[in-house]
């Protein structure tokens, strides 16, 4: 009896002892620092439209992603430029990827920032460590979502009806629909919201 106490205890001490061992191991490993990539190549033009086509930007930059942070996410997605150029699409469109990866004992988490420049076909990429920051994150699905071509295109037609010109313009894709933003000389001048399905425009709260 006293023999298979005394093997119970040894377990439970070699269990602690690796516990141990593997925390201190955890926090011993060398965080990675920044990356940073400027002006790589991005081909964002139709080839037989020659019309920026975002949809093929995004699954290129995925693939850029996911060989140096395998198994990334897409996590945010959005859209600056010239309220009179947003139909066109030129200007910024900016992605956040994520890696986490999980085990027993600790889950590390890497960012990609990824800016692309549609007029000038390229893109700068930004790889961080937000493993110690308050980092909140969940998968865009955009399956079955009105393509960022036809949400440009609803949100040109908006302005016009607001007669909205001469401004700068952010899209922004939140969990069921964009927030549209235009601003000049730092104030708002107009808020709205396109539902990311139906493209139905609607004012913000």
């Amino acid at each position: 009896m006293e023999r298979r106490q005394m093997t119970s205890k040894h377990r439970l001490l070699i269990l602690f002892l690796l516990t141990v061992i593997s925390l201190l191991f955890v926090s011993c490993l060398p965080r990675v620092h920044e990356e940073y990539q400027t002006s790589v190549p991005v081909r964002v033009l139709d080839p037989d439209t020659h019309e920026v086509d975002l949809d093929t930007a995004i699954a290129r930059a995925s693939s850029l992603i996911n060989k140096t942070l395998p198994d990334a996410y897409l996590a945010g997605i959005s859209y600056v430029g010239r309220c009179d150029e947003v139909e066109d699409l030129y200007g910024k469109l900016n992605l956040t990827f994520v890696q986490e990866k999980r085990s027993i004992l600790s889950t590390s988490v890497r960012v990609a920032d990824v800016s692309i420049d549609t007029n000038r076909q390229n893109m700068d990429i930004r790889i961080w460590d937000a493993t110690d920051k308050y980092f909140i994150a969940k998968p865009l699905i955009l399956q079955n979502d009105l393509s960022i071509q036809e949400i440009a295109s609803i949100t040109s037609a908006q302005l016009d009806k607001l007669k909205v010109e001469r401004c700068d313009i952010m899209l922004t894709r939140l969990e069921d629909y964009w927030l549209v933003v235009c601003t000049s000389w730092r104030s708002r001048i107009c808020e709205f919201k396109v539902d990311i399905k139906t493209g139905k425009v609607v004012p913000t709260d």
